[in-house]
């Protein structure tokens, strides 16, 4: 639940004091309580709403009754309570976690409706009251880039614009709903799309049989299940999606938006998308179920060679049946983000992050490479979609392979560096752990997921 506490401060001789104390002090013993999972605070650029605003993921009602927080949460407010004014609070249900808002974005409010907030190009979440204050009732939520925020004059009566006074915290005691992983300047966290069903009768080189036997060797239930990873990259001012899962197309996927909030992130907040390549379960969730595109300020990478494929009419006129449809989704995606499409060849696409070509799956299919000196990590795109089956087995293709042999001779060159360098992998269809280091043991591969 979203718990907000709103004041304005009437001395301004003491007032940067009491921010100190705030921030400094009451933030960090509010998130120290349990219960308590997220804390930021903000300050109004708009005129009409009290000037500061906390917002604070907890529990429930119950943490805000409890004797630990009537200890660590009450703060010592005597020496400034007289100039506290237009102060409430309320509990609110309806969003999972407060969003992180970093330093160059806004948050922005609105007890008016979903529409003002539309119209601005955001995709807001809802949240009603249901304990204290209650008022307002409902509310409306998103974020934005601060370099697109229209002036605080053209706002839409009823909406508010909020920049960060500090960064999120995040109680110890919380539990992270999704694993991360800190890779130089960026903090890496893998997001379940779900899972799609694929034969085993879609590999090669392998037996269907044997393929079964090695899914129920390592725990497989379902031994045709194959799961969708994305991967969500925060750091140095940027909020980043490698790939966009599949968005529920041929029932497949379809739970990445739902899960970014839970992870605290709005669509509208995610600036820059990575492709590692263009079928349908890594770009089928950047579009809604009405063909509109779902990260409204995103702008989208991928390689030259991956657009070039799938913009080719003589492909396209090639193409199976089956196919003739991952094009279409494809070209869909592209039209939706022509504004803010760009390729790359290879070399750094952003601070700190370079683009691996690894051919075969599909012609501009890349990888990653998160460098640093501490720990390197390279999202892998699909260098497998049976993980323990193509990394003990490298020459084990599938049918969705462009060119089998040439994606089976990028895995094993990449499986062969990866192991000997101890490098930190991440995979679009690896487990919902995200996270794995592969070993090498008498000239056999194998997978170990960081947990």
């Amino acid at each position: 639940m979203i718990y907000t506490v709103e004041c304005s401060f009437a001395d301004p001789h003491s007032e940067a004091e009491w921010n100190r104390f705030y921030s400094v002090d009451k933030l960090p013993a509010l998130i120290s309580v349990a219960g308590f999972h997220t804390s930021q605070r903000f300050k109004a650029i708009s005129a009409g709403c009290p000037v500061y605003l906390a917002l604070h993921t907890i529990d429930g009602l119950e943490v805000l009754t409890g004797d630990e927080y009537r200890q660590k949460g009450g703060g010592n407010f005597a020496r400034w309570q007289q100039h506290i004014t237009d102060w409430h609070r309320n509990l609110y249900d309806g969003i999972g976690i407060a969003p992180a808002v970093n330093k160059d974005e806004l948050l922005v409010l609105c007890a008016t409706g979903a529409e003002p907030l539309i119209q601005m190009g955001l995709t807001p979440s809802a949240m009603h009251a249901v304990a204290l204050e209650k008022f307002p009732q409902h509310r409306w939520m998103a974020t934005m880039p601060a370099r697109k925020a229209p002036p605080v004059e053209c706002l839409a009566e009823g909406v508010y614009l909020y920049s960060p006074i500090t960064e999120q915290l995040t109680g110890s005691r919380a539990v992270c709903p999704f694993p991360s992983q800190q890779a130089g300047a960026y903090t890496v966290t893998a997001i379940s799309d779900g899972y799609l069903s694929a034969s085993l009768s879609l590999l090669s080189n392998i037996d269907a049989d044997e393929a079964d036997k090695m899914q129920h060797d390592a725990g497989a239930t379902d031994p045709a299940a194959v799961h969708i990873n994305c991967y969500l990259v925060r750091g140095a001012g940027r909020t980043i999606l490698i790939d966009g899962g599949a968005g529920g197309i041929k029932q497949w996927g379809g739970r990445l938006h739902a899960n970014l909030r839970l992870a605290g992130v709005e669509p509208g907040s995610v600036d820059t998308i990575l492709l590692t390549h263009a079928h349908p379960d890594h770009v089928g969730g950047l579009v809604d179920a009405e063909g509109q595109i779902a990260f409204p300020n995103a702008q989208v990478l991928l390689h030259q060679q991956e657009l070039a494929f799938w913009q080719d009419d003589a492909n396209l006129s090639r193409a199976t049946e089956r196919a003739r449809g991952n094009f279409l989704i494809a070209r869909q995606v592209f039209d939706g983000y022509r504004e803010t499409l760009s390729t790359f060849t290879d070399g750094q696409v952003l601070p700190g992050i370079r683009a691996m070509p690894l051919p075969g799956h599909t012609d501009g299919h890349t990888g990653y490479l998160f460098e640093s000196a501490n720990q390197s990590l390279l999202v892998w795109g699909d260098i497998v979609h049976f993980p323990h089956i193509q990394i003990e087995r490298p020459d084990v293709s599938i049918a969705f392979d462009q060119d089998p042999t040439l994606a089976a001779a990028t895995r094993s060159r990449l499986l062969d560096m990866v192991s000997s360098e101890e490098l930190l992998i991440a995979g679009m269809h690896l487990g919902e752990l995200g996270f794995a280091r592969i070993r090498q043991s008498r000239g056999r591969y194998g997978l170990d997921y960081e947990t």
